[in-house]
């Protein structure tokens, strides 16, 4: 009877132990299925954060290539960090054109109220002492990250805690957007909560201000090659001289109306044509002379006259200038110069030559027949 309960109890004991080793395999087994779960989503979650970037880098660095309006330039850059970004909200703060102050350009995330609240908010840029990160980031040009504002309450302006309360922001940073060592403005995205904040988050934004700095000048060049465009274009419509520009190889590619109307041909016939297709053949060596001079030694000549002809073959004399026209490089780009019809001039000069000569020769006649001694 002893052995047989000592049997059955090892027997109840192997049942328990292989049941307990069997329990603690399968506890080991769904803890290490758990981890790696969680490691596949924490991976999956980087690959997708990673495949954002890179997106966002792609489409900010198309837009900064392409777009010459910065109010555009600056819409579509808001769009793709809204898009791509795990941010609530995002700003572009810009200088004024004095230096003085920050001020709203561009953002996303806002209500139409907090958006009429942040346009009227500027930052001074000319007191000293001010602390708000978005003017020491401009001054300093160093990035701030800040994930709980609390914890800078006692670094900061009253006035500027108070902004940032109003908005609700929680957590936020900010970069200098920089171009040629100039601080151009500020961006900043936020959180209305908490959020843990890392310096690869930095690393980003720091890697896009500089795009935006470099293409905001672009930007801002094209358009005053356009005003200065239209300007000349202005000033040569109405011009009684004719004005006229060469491309490198000495085709015409403007006349203003003047030249139709001294020389009676359309505009659009003249375009693609070269300067020596209007002048004597006896001329074309002295015309291709100066416009190398020009081109190659980058000269402007003044003041030579030459004989352009008419569309019905007449030979008219002009006094003419040429200026080499430089691209935004520095290379010559073409030719630009004028064009002053003398024909006119010159006989009236031969006229009153004539007349003097005249003169001159009557008065030695009569000098003449006066001389006692003749």
């Amino acid at each position: 009877m002893y052995w047989a309960i000592l049997a059955v109890s090892c027997a109840l004991l192997t049942t328990g132990t292989y049941a307990y080793s069997e329990h603690l395999g399968k506890k080991e087994v769904s803890s290490k299925l758990k981890s790696d779960s969680e490691t596949a989503s924490d991976l999956l979650e980087q690959t997708n954060a990673r495949y954002n970037n890179a997106l966002l880098i792609q489409e900010v660095g198309q837009a900064t290539s392409s777009m010459l309006n910065t109010d555009q330039l600056l819409s579509h850059i808001m769009d793709v960090l809204q898009r791509r970004l795990d941010f609530d909200r995002g700003t572009i703060m810009l200088a004024d054109e004095e230096r003085l102050h920050l001020e709203y350009a561009k953002g996303f995330g806002y209500n139409p109220e907090l958006e009429d609240f942040v346009k009227q908010t500027t930052f001074h840029l000319d007191k000293e002492g001010s602390l708000g990160p978005l003017v020491v980031a401009f001054k300093e040009q160093r990035p701030f990250l800040i994930d709980n504002i609390d914890k800078i309450e006692g670094d900061v302006t009253p006035r500027t805690l108070q902004f940032m309360k109003m908005l609700g922001i929680k957590s936020f940073m900010c970069v200098p957007i920089i171009y040629e060592g100039v601080s151009e403005g500020v961006l900043a995205v936020e959180n209305l909560q908490t959020k843990r904040l890392s310096q690869s988050d930095i690393s980003l934004l720091m890697g896009i201000a500089p795009q935006i700095g470099i293409s905001m000048n672009n930007a801002r060049a094209y358009q005053r090659i356009r005003q200065s465009e239209e300007r000349f274009r202005s000033l040569g419509e109405n011009a009684p001289d004719i004005i006229y520009t060469l491309d490198a190889d000495g085709a015409f590619n403007y006349v203003n109306p003047a030249w139709e109307n001294i020389l009676g041909y359309e505009k659009e016939k003249v375009i693609g044509r070269y300067f020596i297709d209007f002048v004597r053949r006896e001329d074309i060596g002295r015309f291709e002379r100066y416009l190398n001079q020009v081109k190659n030694n980058k000269e402007t000549i003044t003041g030579f006259t030459g004989v352009l002809l008419t569309r019905d073959g007449k030979e008219r004399l002009f006094n003419m200038s040429c200026s080499p026209n430089f691209g935004s490089t520095g290379e010559v780009i073409g030719a630009i110069g004028t064009i002053k019809d003398i024909t006119e001039l010159e006989r009236h000069v031969e006229v009153l030559e004539a007349a003097l000569q005249s003169t001159i020769d009557a008065m030695a006649v009569i000098v003449e027949s006066k001389d006692p001694y003749t």
